[in-house]
């Protein structure tokens, strides 16, 4: 697997952010925060991928752990981040950001 630079993981957080703003003109979009977490916070030149959390406003109980619903992939899909050298989970509003996968995390 390709790694990539740090300055270049820091840039297509930006893509994130511009796909994830365009994407809130549809109501049907729920991702409140996003994060970044692993790697990239620890200071690596160069990552595999770059670890994130997105934040949805949708009861636990719809998104268990390690899921991936269908229309959350979706949105996961026009944002580009199947394209991107990206590794993404998907967390309720009620739950903290933090556990055992994610020890630390910075918002984007």
């Amino acid at each position: 697997m390709s790694r990539v630079k740090r300055s270049t993981a820091i840039g297509r957080l930006g893509d994130i952010c511009d796909g994830l703003d365009r994407a809130r003109q549809w109501s049907e979009v729920t991702v409140i925060n996003a994060y970044v977490y692993g790697p990239l916070l620890d200071g690596d030149d160069a990552l595999e991928l770059i670890s994130i959390a997105l934040v949805v406003d949708e009861p636990a109980v719809s998104i268990p752990w390690r899921s991936r619903p269908v229309h959350l992939e979706a949105l996961a899909k026009l944002v580009r981040l199947d394209k991107l050298p990206v590794s993404w989970r998907w967390r309720p509003a009620e739950w903290p950001i933090w556990n055992h996968a994610i020890p630390r995390a910075a918002s984007f």
